[in-house]
């Protein structure tokens, strides 16, 4: 009873013929191909690729460069700088050069030494100042006074203690002055008023100077 109705579906589920379609003749499409042709080429818009490894490593040494030149720069600013400086220097002491040629005499001279300087100096480079640090290493420090004997023309240097005295005499007109002792005592008493006038200093090495008050 079921074999009839079989037979009636197979009709249904057959499928229908499938059409070919056919190739174009090359006729047909030179029309289609010249369009084409004629057609304006459009821009093709390519995506841009980031920079490369050598880029890179290119873009990040540049600044290494610029602060090389950056430091070379300021290296060349300040030598021309200390070059100006040297210069202004170099103008300073041709200023003073020139008016030492002009005037004849130098722009600062020195004062004269006068004969109390002369003598004293005698004094510091004669063998007397190491007796006179000896003594004052014992006696503690001296009185010293220096005159100048107007009638004889001598520097008269006088070294005091309570217990001895010493007195030193000093030709400042010489070309190489000496100094001499001429006498020494015992007591202050022996020595003359003008001979304790105590206008000039004994340092450590028995070298002498005069006071402020008395240059």
């Amino acid at each position: 009873m079921q074999e009839p109705q079989v037979r009636q579906l197979r009709p249904q589920l057959s499928e229908p013929p499938i059409a070919i379609a056919s190739e174009p003749e090359p006729e047909e499409l030179e029309p289609e191909l010249a369009a084409v042709e004629e057609a304006p080429a459009e821009p093709v818009v390519g995506t841009r690729r980031g920079p490369g490894l050598f880029s890179r490593l290119l873009g990040s040494a540049r600044p290494v460069r610029g602060s090389a030149a950056l430091h070379a720069a300021a290296r060349t600013e300040h030598a021309g700088e200390q070059a100006a400086a040297g210069a202004d220097l170099l103008d300073a002491s041709a200023g003073a050069d020139a008016r030492e040629r002009i005037t004849g005499a130098p722009a600062d001279p020195a004062p004269a030494a006068g004969p109390l300087e002369r003598a004293l100096q005698a004094f510091n480079v004669s063998e007397y100042p190491r007796r006179i640090a000896s003594l004052a290493r014992s006696l503690g420090e001296p009185d010293v006074s220096v005159a100048l004997d107007e009638d004889l023309g001598f520097v008269i240097i006088v070294v005091a203690w309570e217990l001895c005295w010493y007195r030193y005499r000093v030709d400042p007109d010489e070309p190489e002055p000496e100094a001499s002792m001429i006498a020494q005592g015992r007591t202050l008493s022996e020595l003359q008023r003008s001979e304790r006038l105590g206008n000039a200093h004994a340092d450590r090495l028995g070298e002498l100077s005069l006071l402020a008050a008395a240059v």
